[in-house]
């Protein structure tokens, strides 16, 4: 075996590397990807002797190496392999095969294996789009990327061309609150606050879990003034730390919720945006919507007038 690179990613598994690498190789193919070296525990060593103790491996042409390490450190997203796919056939067996087994897929284009390695599933066009010197052009396919979980690439192609139709599918509205964003971001980030001042006038929610953080999944049930119950599942999107909160709301009616936050003067300027899965759907319950959107945000400035809980 002989090394094609001089820099080599070296993952550490709390155990599996093996079993890992099998998976990797399942995913990308064999006629991709293959074992190049397998080492195994000796005698008097660190783990069970004959056992793996680590792999070699080439996976579309990039080597790397696969470790049993044992449970002294954790993968997390502060590594992650991004693989460029051709197309949205690509991006789709990925996005369904790569965390199959245990894992878990996440916002924009991330996925977690049931080995705990991040990847990032994105298209290759996307590379390309963010270099245009065109900003407008490449704010636009951000926007877009920020409001979605699996990577739809007409979407973003339409985005990146300024022929994106979800004007029409979107409610939004914005309102100037009483609180720098780091209060008002601690208002979505507390489930005991969030629940304070969640939805319309005179409705109270009860929350089974809200796990805020990317990815994560909120359900709750909201209760109405005449006491009837409304079951919601959401999950996490995009977080960007006082700036943007992205909600994919993906119990009927199916909606992606946007709600960016800009300090001005003392307070803050809270944009929201509720982007439907068809115009058609919008038009249904924009009557209900706009006032509801309004209530909302009426109940969240009376929190933060209020203080800090």
């Amino acid at each position: 075996m002989q090394l094609q690179h001089k820099l080599t990613p070296f993952i550490w598994y709390q155990s599996g590397a093996e079993d890992a690498v099998a998976h990797y190789l399942r995913v990308f193919g064999a006629d991709q990807s293959r074992v190049l070296h397998t080492q195994h525990w000796g005698e008097n060593s660190p783990g069970p002797a004959g056992g793996v103790m680590l792999q070699h491996f080439e996976l579309l042409g990039l080597q790397m190496t696969a470790f049993n390490g044992g449970p002294y450190f954790k993968l997390n997203e502060a590594f992650s392999l991004t693989v460029a796919c051709a197309d949205q056939a690509e991006i789709d067996h990925l996005w369904e095969q790569l965390p199959a087994g245990g894992g878990q897929a996440q916002a924009c284009g991330w996925v977690k294996d049931a080995w705990g390695l991040h990847w990032q599933i994105i298209p290759a066009q996307w590379f390309s789009m963010i270099r245009d010197p065109d900003a407008a052009r490449v704010q636009r396919v951000f926007q877009a990327l920020w409001t979605m979980h699996k990577i739809d690439l007409a979407a973003l192609q339409r985005a990146y061309d300024g022929t994106d139709m979800s004007d029409a599918r979107t409610l939004a509205t914005e309102r100037l609150l009483p609180a720098p964003p780091k209060r008002v971001w601690q208002a979505f980030a507390d489930p005991a606050q969030l629940a304070r001042w969640w939805g319309p006038e005179g409705f109270t929610n009860e929350f089974e879990t809200c796990d805020f953080r990317e990815g994560g999944a909120w359900r709750s049930t909201m209760i109405g003034p005449d006491g009837a119950r409304y079951a919601n599942e959401s999950r996490f999107g995009a977080l960007l730390p006082r700036q943007r909160i992205v909600v994919d709301h993906v119990s009927p009616p199916r909606f992606v919720l946007t709600v960016t936050l800009e300090a001005e003067g003392g307070g803050t300027r809270v944009g929201w945006s509720q982007c439907f899965e068809t115009a058609e759907l919008r038009q249904a319950l924009q009557a209900i919507c706009i006032p509801a959107n309004e209530q909302n945000l009426d109940r969240l400035a009376r929190v933060l007038a209020a203080g800090a809980p």
